[in-house]
């Protein structure tokens, strides 16, 4: 949370970066990364729409959103 709530409260945009292609190459049951590929991908950044607590978890919401849609990957809190 400490990126939202310094963004929010500071009032300044908070950049979404999507990484795809990580757990081919970095995988859990080894140390050692593999040859591969990685994508990364820089959103457009999302401004907060207040400077208190609730700001910065919509600020989470709307990143954490932006960044399962680009990532290929199942939501695991859903």
């Amino acid at each position: 949370m400490g990126a939202f709530v310094a963004a929010a409260q500071g009032g300044v945009p908070l950049v979404p970066v999507a990484l795809r292609g990580t757990r081919r190459v970095l995988r859990g049951s080894s140390w050692f990364p593999r040859r591969g590929r990685i994508e990364v991908e820089i959103e457009p950044p999302l401004l907060p729409d207040g400077a208190d607590w609730d700001a910065a978890l919509r600020l989470r919401e709307r990143a954490r959103r932006d960044l399962l849609a680009l990532c290929g990957e199942p939501d695991a809190l859903a």
